[in-house]
């Protein structure tokens, strides 16, 4: 039977309609894939909501675990394609909810969390290569139990392309992991730190080669591009740059070594999701999408992204920095993880400590000074006082081992204002550091006070604390060897050739934080711990610790 046209053309269009659903159900080989990579960093450990202004962001309350799971939880729905990654320092300098019980809730609450992949930061060495590879992998520590009956060890992989063993050469952990979505693959590369052992103790990094980030990541986009056909490569850096005040996706004048690293890498490198800096920004480096997601769970980033077929890279990528606010129902599953740990916590981190009258921040002034730094300092000058001689002559801290602010507003309805538990001390000084008083030279106290300036993070200036009978001020325009203008102890100017008696942690004292000069103390005492130090300080006042007025360090 001879059809009409038209007939012959509805017959033509009914099986076009029909081939082109086949194809939509197929997944059609000329359209882009979608991809959402939602992305954090920085978390050490913050399970339940930072608390001061380490919990506002953009003025707005944020962060606590059963906050930020429920965002992402809402953040992929309806996503065909979806995973979730960090870049690191996911434990390290943790609460007492966390740091306790070794970080093991943390990681608990990050496989809860679907966190697949999670390059290793700086401060996932706190504790040396051993016992990140048991948290890895299962297992109780050598001399305690587990925190839960029995380890199995985290769900998400572990990467860091550029930490090798000294010995063997070989990789502590994978370089890089592939995904594919409707048969391209996408490859994630993590990255440690660089400087990763100047900035944790020595026994952290022991018998470890930290190489450079951009040649690791080159040789590691051309392996994979050649062996494995990827030509889409995300980087999970745990590096970071620094920004202005802006909200959470601005990009304020970015200063600081993740630029230099961004421009040198390769070609193919399409996305970097970076940590460290505890900065938020939106940016673009040489063409490539760069972005930082706070610290602490507060914020995250949420990426869309395109995938093309013809090309198996990326098609588009848009990043937002979201803020995890705290006005949403949180999840009833990390609600139950968190109360589990929290109650745990309640016999020791609920102990009252001491009291205060007002706030002491880590907030600093031009020249570097902090409330928290003054209390820590002089806290630790008092310990070591206590213990005999010969008597420390004064004390130095690092910023970077002050974690969180003391609060004078009461934190639970059982509380005064003004009282301080141990729990929020184990949060300012987390660490546990073992003290130390020490013989330096005049002439290594000031070279020590100089290489602050000298720090191997570019842009990133890391001042000493210092106890109450110390004055220094400072001109960081002038050359080096000359920025420390004067330096006096109990009002006398450090002599080069006199020795000086001082109190310090077992991390500065090891030259930590490239301030090589304070390893060469000698005569060494060891004491309690700066923790324990700050602990007995309170105990031993009988009135709240009024804050004195800021003034030690200043800028000539």
């Amino acid at each position: 039977m001879r059809r009409s046209p038209i007939a012959a053309l509805v017959i033509a269009l009914g099986f076009a309609t029909i081939a082109n659903l086949d194809r939509a159900v197929a997944g059609d080989p000329a359209r882009p894939v979608p991809l959402q990579i939602l992305a954090i960093n920085d978390f050490h450990g913050h399970l339940e909501p930072p608390p001061g202004s380490s919990g506002r962001v953009d003025s707005v309350l944020a962060g606590g675990a059963e906050y930020l799971a429920a965002h992402l939880e809402r953040a992929r729905k309806r996503q065909k394609h979806t995973i979730t990654v960090s870049s690191g320092d996911d434990i390290g300098g943790s609460p007492l909810i966390s740091g306790l019980f070794h970080d093991e809730p943390t990681l608990e609450a990050f496989d809860l969390m679907k966190v697949e992949i999670s390059s290793v930061g700086n401060h996932e060495f706190d504790h040396g290569p051993a016992e990140l590879i048991r948290l890895a992998h299962g297992g109780c520590p050598p001399t305690e139990t587990c925190a839960k009956k029995s380890w199995k060890g985290v769900k998400m992989t572990y990467l860091s392309a550029n930490v090798r063993r000294e010995r063997s050469g070989t990789l502590l952990f994978a370089p890089s992991a592939i995904r594919t979505f409707e048969k391209i693959p996408v490859a994630f590369i993590g990255l440690t730190l660089k400087e990763t052992p100047s900035i944790v103790t020595k026994d952290g990094t022991a018998g470890l080669v930290f190489e450079d980030e951009v040649k690791t990541v080159n040789e590691e986009v051309a392996r994979l591009r050649s062996r494995s056909g990827v030509h889409a490569f995300v980087i999970l850096l745990h590096q970071g740059g620094f920004v202005g005040p802006g909200p959470a996706n601005s990009c304020n004048s970015l200063t600081g070594p993740l630029s230099a690293i961004a421009s040198r890498l390769d070609k193919d490198v399409d996305l970097i999701l970076s940590a460290h800096t505890h900065q938020n920004y939106v940016c673009r480096i040489a063409g490539k999408p760069v972005s930082q997601s706070g610290s602490f769970g507060t914020v995250f980033a949420d990426v869309r992204a395109a995938l093309d077929p013809s090309t198996t890279d990326f098609a588009s990528i848009k990043i937002t920095n979201t803020i995890a606010t705290r006005d949403i129902d949180p999840t009833a599953k990390m609600t139950r993880l968190v109360d589990k740990w929290r109650v745990r916590t309640k016999g020791t981190g609920d102990q009252v400590i001491g009291r205060l009258s007002h706030d002491v921040t880590r907030a600093t002034t031009a020249a570097g000074e902090s409330a928290l730094g003054n209390l820590v300092t002089d806290a630790q000058l008092a310990a070591a006082r206590e213990s005999g001689s010969p008597l420390p002559q004064f004390a130095v801290t690092n910023p970077g081992g002050l974690r969180a602010d003391l609060s004078f507003a009461a934190r639970s309805a059982t509380r005064q204002p003004g009282e301080i538990t141990f729990g929020e001390l184990f949060a300012a000084q987390p660490f546990a550091n073992t003290l130390s008083t020490v013989t330096l030279s005049g002439v290594d106290v000031k070279t020590a006070f100089e290489a602050q300036f000298d720090n191997p993070a570019p842009g990133q200036v890391r001042v000493l604390q210092v106890s109450a009978n110390v004055r220094a001020r400072y001109d960081p325009g002038k050359p080096a060897g000359a920025r420390v203008l004067s330096l006096a102890v109990d009002g006398r100017e450090v002599v080069p050739t006199a020795k000086y008696r001082v109190t310090l942690n077992s991390f500065l004292a090891s030259g930590g934080d490239a301030f090589a000069p304070l390893a060469s103390g000698t005569d060494r005492v060891e004491l309690d711990t700066d923790l324990g130090a700050l602990v007995s300080y309170f105990r031993a006042l009988d009135q709240p610790y009024a804050p004195p007025p800021l003034g030690r360090l200043s800028v000539g």
